[in-house]
């Protein structure tokens, strides 16, 4: 799970909250990361084995032993339905990749999710990054990058097109 707290860099003098006449919430951001695909199809077992099947539910009891279903109980939808099949966890390392852009948040994990979100960090501390972890889970390498190149440069004509006053051609200028 991804929280972002913008309760302490977020304020209703903001100039972006004060231009839409909007008061920010004081709830959190948050998302939680469904890797679905870290599952792989056996064909060859009848059954996912109860420690498979405990890595992925977060219990035994999850498990109903006379049919070849998964429940999800992870699921914060009402009407979710159990996964049908056998599965195989895989284990693997999660790779983070965050982009903060003053507010701009996008996180994409082990090139195939990705979640983009907007924030509004308007107080003068707002200029920091945390990362948190639950369990057993540890950071095996952190890079950060404070000075990053930027994608225009700093002369930057954009061309634009312009009536002619006198011919009414379109004229190209740079």
């Amino acid at each position: 799970m991804v929280i972002i707290d913008r309760t302490k860099s977020s304020n209703a003098k903001c100039d972006v909250f004060m231009d839409n006449d909007v008061t920010p919430v004081d709830d959190p951001v948050w998302g939680h990361f469904y890797l679905y695909d870290v599952f792989e199809s056996l064909a060859d077992q009848d059954t996912a084995s109860d420690s498979d099947a405990s890595s992925v539910t977060g219990s035994d009891e999850d498990v109903d032993d006379d049919s070849d279903s998964l429940a999800d109980s992870d699921s914060e939808a009402d009407d979710s339905e159990a996964d049908e099949g056998t599965y195989k966890v895989t284990r693997e390392n999660l790779n983070f990749r965050l982009f903060v852009d003053v507010s701009t948040v996008e996180v994409f994990v082990n090139n195939r999710f990705a979640l983009s979100a907007r924030i509004y960090p308007c107080g003068e501390d707002s200029d920091g990054i945390s990362l948190t972890a639950s369990g057993k889970t540890t950071f095996e390498k952190v890079q950060v990058w404070t000075d990053p190149k930027h994608a225009w440069p700093a002369k930057r004509t954009v061309p634009t097109k312009q009536l002619h006053k006198k011919t009414r051609n379109i004229a190209n200028t740079a």
